[in-house]
């Protein structure tokens, strides 16, 4: 029994020297830890908001790239908007040149010698209008010119619309900038 107990004592100052041991132990860990912890809370703390400026990054880019198709788009239909609205002043143009000129040509025809015209009140009439090969219509003029006008303000609303993407492209670039800056840094 004696014997046991000197086992049993020497058991415990050995497992008492191992506890003391691994208690030295997890204060040495306990007191790096406490002093890296900072650094890593930091670390942490730069990689989450690293991450959320790649996101960000990511939908600025992408909305960048929105930005540059539309504006090649209303380019695009603003070109064909103007070469529209061009053919469209022409023919109006040129229906109402048509127009006044058969209205010169149906006053002129009812001029007489020596009788006064009613649109100058000269007595001598030398080159009377004459009729031009094409009949146009007031009601026609009209028409064309509502349709060049339509189309000047399409092209006039495509084009505010395309300045205003165009205004936009700038201050994207300027985020993208500055959210590539933070990831670098």
């Amino acid at each position: 029994a004696e014997k046991a107990c000197i086992l049993l004592a020497e058991s415990m100052k050995k497992t008492d020297s191992e506890v003391e041991k691994l208690t030295a132990e997890q204060n040495e860990i306990r007191d790096k830890y406490a002093l890296v912890l900072p650094d890593l809370l930091s670390r942490k703390k730069a990689l989450e908001a690293g991450a959320e400026a790649e996101k960000k990054l990511l939908t600025y880019k992408s909305a960048l790239k929105k930005i540059e198709a539309d504006v090649a788009r209303l380019k695009t239909e603003a070109d064909e908007l103007e070469k529209e609205k061009s053919e469209a002043e022409k023919n109006y143009d040129r229906l109402y040149s048509i127009f006044i000129a058969n209205t010169a040509a149906e006053l002129s025809s009812s001029l007489k010698e020596g009788v006064p015209c009613p649109v100058c009140g000269s007595v001598e009439h030398p080159c009377p209008a004459k009729i031009s090969g094409e009949a146009v219509t007031a009601e026609a003029v009209k028409n064309a010119k509502e349709q060049f006008e339509g189309l000047y303000k399409a092209l006039s609303e495509k084009l505010n619309e395309l300045n205003k993407q165009e205004n936009r492209i700038p201050n994207a670039q300027e985020i993208i900038a500055e959210l590539v800056k933070q990831i670098e840094e």
